[in-house]
């Protein structure tokens, strides 16, 4: 496991210091249930900074693990709470969707298999900042870098579609969401805008809750 950083900076190589009354965490193990309940949000209230899994993550094996852990991802973005990991089995989606969340750690040099490769492409592809989203009152606006050549800029200026995009931030079964939020699942899928396995859904742009961004996210 790669020393912690925060979110955009380089790893120095060594331990990252801890201010006064921050601690790190260590998630022994992680399951469906586990990952549900871990809210970044609450683990910054109470003083974490870090939050390192112990166990490499293997995705593409249950629909609701990997939306779950998708999303604990971009909420820790959003909090920037640190994350420190590493993948067993690579996502079922196409790694550049996810490639603004933060990274696993980088493999073995001597790694050729598909979750090393896809470890490496998603810490190649990563910024911080490439996709977002501001809520401001009846509207949310999302900002996507993720590919410079095609950035992107939607607004959702009418109060039911934003509505429909917070009830799509949490980990939803597609199947049992309302008619409007199932159409604008379909519009943000269109745009690589939700993260999609089986049933299971979420969006991919993180709240934007602190400045800096680069410059070219703004």
């Amino acid at each position: 496991m790669t020393a912690f950083a925060w979110p955009g900076e380089a790893s120095t190589g060594g331990a990252a210091e801890v201010s006064p009354g921050e601690h790190e965490e260590r998630i022994p193990a992680l399951d469906t249930a586990t990952v549900a309940a871990l809210e970044p949000r609450a683990l910054r209230a109470r003083g974490c900074r870090a939050v390192t899994f112990v166990q490499p993550v293997s995705l593409g094996a249950d629909a609701e693990f990997d939306i779950r852990f998708v999303r604990f991802l971009r909420e820790a973005m959003s909090s920037l709470l640190i994350v420190g990991w590493s993948l067993a089995a690579p996502y079922p989606g196409d790694v550049s969707d996810i490639s603004h969340l933060p990274p696993p750690a980088a493999p073995d040099a001597a790694d050729a298999g598909a979750a090393a490769g896809q470890a490496r492409r998603w810490r190649e592809e990563y910024g911080f900042g490439h996709c977002y989203y501001r809520l401001g009152p009846e509207f949310v606006h999302i900002i996507d870098v993720r590919d410079v050549d095609d950035a992107a800029r939607f607004l959702l200026d009418e109060p039911p579609a934003a509505d429909a995009f917070l009830l799509l931030a949490g980990a939803v079964r597609l199947s049992e969401v309302p008619p409007l939020a199932a159409e604008l699942a379909e519009q943000l899928s269109d745009a690589r805008l939700l993260a999609v396995s089986g049933d299971w859904a979420t969006v991919l742009p993180a709240r934007l809750e602190r400045w800096p961004l680069p410059c070219t996210a703004v």
